[in-house]
């Protein structure tokens, strides 16, 4: 166990894209395409609205939006093809310093679970690529859920399967839509502020962090009372 603000802590459930892989560049490159493809403008608050949201959400919320005739089901399957052709052939890259985190947290005997608005599919690929799928005793996609982040299902769903009490769990994620998850699933969350996301207001994150290193010191059990 860990402390933060005095309370142990048994788990540490991570979000995905943006804290697992630097994939958000991808993401936004491969939906622009599709934007344009679509003949559809698209502002950068709109882009930033989309992000921890999952694929069906995210598109079906799009068509509303802009009118768009092609069924939800055929571009998700766009996007999802695109990009599971990208990381075969060039593979995504890892945020910096986060694999040393989950080594360090799986060797004090923290649990440990993903719980991404991604396909489980990529979830998979992502812990087989770094060899980590053993450290992590649960994986929640956002295909399991039926309402995606911000409602708290997605982190409820892994608190059951990693067989830890939601107020023993704390969430690293770096969306608002994933921290207001985690908040409503009644967890603490850590901010993980990725310069590759933009500027997102994470500030209802119990702390914010702009690396790694600094989610590790928070983690190892220092009380701090803002930003790292």
């Amino acid at each position: 166990m860990f402390a933060m603000y005095g309370q142990s802590y048994e788990a540490v459930i991570f979000d995905m894209d943006g804290v697992i892989l630097d994939s958000e560049p991808l993401h936004q490159q491969l939906e622009a395409r599709m934007y344009q493809e679509l003949g559809i403008s698209v502002s950068a608050e709109e882009v930033r609205s989309y992000i921890g949201v999952n694929s069906y959400e995210m598109w079906r919320t799009f068509r509303e939006r802009h009118g768009v005739t092609r069924s939800v089901e055929e571009l998700v399957q766009i996007e999802r093809d695109r990009y599971r052709r990208i990381v075969a052939e060039q593979g995504v890259p890892f945020v910096p310093g986060v694999l040393e985190l989950i080594r360090n947290l799986a060797g004090r005997g923290i649990r440990l679970a993903v719980a991404s608005s991604a396909p489980r599919e990529q979830i998979d690929h992502a812990l087989e690529s770094a060899e980590m799928t053993a450290l992590f005793q649960a994986r929640v996609s956002g295909d399991e859920v039926l309402r995606s982040k911000p409602d708290p299902a997605i982190f409820l769903l892994a608190a059951e399967r990693l067989r830890v009490d939601t107020g023993a769990c704390i969430v690293i994620e770096d969306a608002p839509h994933g921290v207001a998850a985690a908040r409503a699933a009644g967890m603490r969350c850590i901010g993980f502020a990725d310069p590759e996301s933009g500027s997102l207001d994470l500030s209802k994150a119990d702390m914010v962090c702009s690396s790694m290193e600094e989610v590790w010191y928070v983690l190892e059990g220092s009380v701090l009372k803002g930003a790292c």
